[in-house]
């Protein structure tokens, strides 16, 4: 009897320690959604992200003190004043990846900046949604790719790349080529792309650049 409640108790322990095993692997989704973005994040059991989405917040009001337009002291908006000397090097940066249009791809650097804090906490698995981008890091357990859906347009795969929604102004703008989403290595690369082909005015030539090009007629998207 004392042997079988042995082998009993080992065999319980084990079992307590398999499930304890599991739950450390499995890892958990948190979300976090504000105004401003929504996030889908898988975090192992055995690591904190209590500062996630404190540190998420904090890296936006940095973005938001170089590249708000209604605050006249950030860099952007004494930019658009005519100041070219005396800006903060961040600026500088995204002026270069820009092609020379900082005004237009503040959503798609939100975006990226928030992926790049994620990925800073050592998380892969993630997606973020902001106002006209999405950034994708690596698929869900079970998952090859972010599936998004672009309403008028067809189901796009995403891993570790991003989608940016880009809209023409249509008094401007061709009317075949007002509204696009472009797919890219960065929020900011696809924004750019975006900016590109929606330029220009009906009766200028367009130089369409390399990459994959959706085409939409609506920018509602959502991910699956």
């Amino acid at each position: 009897m004392k042997v079988r409640d042995h082998w009993l108790g080992l065999l319980s322990l084990s079992f307590l320690g398999l499930c304890a095993l599991v739950w450390v692997l499995t890892p958990e989704t948190i979300r976090f959604s504000t105004d401003r973005y929504h996030i889908v994040v898988q975090v192992p059991h055995w690591k904190s992200s209590v500062d996630l989405q404190a540190d998420i917040d904090s890296r936006l009001r940095g973005v938001a003190a170089i590249l708000a337009t209604d605050d006249p002291l950030s860099d952007l908006s004494r930019y658009n004043a005519g100041v070219r000397e005396g800006l903060s090097p961040e600026f500088y940066k995204i002026l270069g990846q820009a092609d020379g249009n900082p005004n237009a791809i503040g959503d798609g650097y939100e975006a990226d900046e928030i992926a790049e804090v994620i990925r800073h906490h050592g998380y892969s698995v993630f997606f973020v949604e902001t106002t006209h981008c999405m950034v994708a890091g690596e698929p869900r357990s079970g998952n090859t790719e972010w599936r998004v859906g672009v309403e008028g347009g067809p189901v796009v795969g995403l891993k570790n790349k991003a989608l940016a929604i880009v809209e023409g102004d249509p008094t401007v703008s061709s009317a075949n080529v007002v509204r696009v989403a472009v797919v890219g290595p960065t929020a900011v690369a696809a924004e750019v792309k975006g900016n590109q082909l929606i330029g220009g005015g009906p009766n200028e030539s367009r130089s369409v650049p390399s990459g994959p090009v959706i085409w939409v007629t609506t920018s509602a998207f959502s991910a699956h």
